[in-house]
């Protein structure tokens, strides 16, 4: 769901933008942008249902090799 978000931000040049199409608070978008940035692992474990936004990013935000 974050590459589509991103692609939709890429189209409508902003999170904003794409959070009033979505019916969703900005933050509802940053957040799953956010994901993005994180190692490959937690936004497939997120898409598939097994991990929630918000510890996903507790865990991609924590230094490598913890």
């Amino acid at each position: 769901m974050a590459k589509a978000i991103r692609e939709l931000v890429q189209v409508h040049d902003s999170q904003g933008q794409v959070a009033k199409r979505l019916g969703k608070a900005p933050a509802w978008v940053s957040q799953r942008l956010a994901l993005l940035e994180l190692t490959p692992a937690p936004p497939e474990t997120v898409e598939a249902g097994g991990l929630k936004v918000e510890p996903a990013r507790r865990i991609g935000r924590r230094p490598k090799g913890e």
